[in-house]
């Protein structure tokens, strides 16, 4: 998660692997369950800062959008090893 502030959708694609009935939806289940289960919680706990665009349409459109704070990088540490694909003879 990088220091700019990013929408629930995008936080949803970059963390998550993505299940076709899931992605092709008409409702976007997937990212209401991240922003449910992880980024409000990690709000609460103040690791993440939260901004709301206002919609000019209703209320139901306000757009939120989350950021890391530095508490963040103090409390959670990933060291993630991308393996090498092996290679076909």
């Amino acid at each position: 998660m990088s220091d700019a502030w990013t929408h629930r959708e995008t936080l949803t694609r970059l963390c998550t692997v993505p299940i076709g009935g899931v992605v092709e939806a008409d409702w976007d289940l997937g990212s209401f369950a991240m922003e449910a289960r992880i980024l409000k919680p990690l709000l609460w706990f103040g690791l993440l800062e939260c901004r709301n665009e206002k919609s000019a349409i209703n209320r139901v459109n306000d757009r939120r959008f989350y950021r890391k704070n530095p508490l963040f990088d103090r409390l959670i540490k990933f060291d993630v090893q991308i393996e090498q694909p092996t290679a076909r003879h």
